[in-house]
């Protein structure tokens, strides 16, 4: 009640019960199209991203997907943080229930509501972060390009591509990820 979206349609997230992986796919929020019909990434934007899996080898249908927000704001504008912060409980509770290996974040809104992460998109696309402890929950984090982006952007296809291809090879061990070492400058006795 307290959120400033209260009223819009809201768009749950795409749960399957077999998933192809234990991935999570976390966009912003929901579009004009998602607001009808109540799925997420069924919009261009859904469509550039099927396009995009496919070519990772990656099955859209068969995999989970859910937004930092349900409810599409207006002007397709990206999220404020009021709204992300009445929305977190939900995404949290998608997390819980779902348990996921590998969350994908899809643009910089959502690497950096789940990661905290501030780069460019450009420069954090293709990593792996771990997720933020506020979150109540372990997990690698790939960080990626939204295809709404990509879709304005279209010399970056390769490379969404190429990361979403990441994702693929982290389940089938190909990849290692370390994580960066957290050095304190003034460290306490303990």
């Amino acid at each position: 009640k307290l959120c400033p979206l209260n009223g819009l349609p809201q768009v749950p997230w795409q749960w399957v019960d077999s998933p192809q992986y234990p991935i999570l796919f976390v966009g912003q929020a929901p579009g004009k199209t998602e607001a009808l019909t109540k799925v997420p990434f069924t919009g261009d934007a859904g469509k550039m991203h099927f396009r995009l899996m496919k070519e990772a080898g990656l099955d859209k249908r068969n995999l989970v997907h859910t937004n930092l927000v349900s409810c599409p704001p207006p002007d397709d504008r990206e999220p404020t943080q009021e709204e992300q912060n009445c929305c977190s409980e939900r995404l949290k509770g998608e997390i819980h229930y779902m348990k996921p290996d590998l969350i994908v974040a899809l643009g910089g809104c959502a690497i950096k509501a789940l990661t905290g992460v501030d780069l460019k998109v450009t420069q954090a696309r293709g990593e792996f972060y771990p997720l933020l402890p506020s979150w109540e929950y372990e997990c690698k984090v790939l960080a990626c390009l939204h295809p709404s982006f990509v879709m304005r952007q279209r010399q970056w296809i390769e490379f969404a591509v190429e990361d979403l291809k990441k994702a693929k090879r982290w389940f089938h061990g190909d990849i290692e990820t370390h994580d960066a070492p957290n050095f304190r400058l003034d460290p306490t006795r303990e």
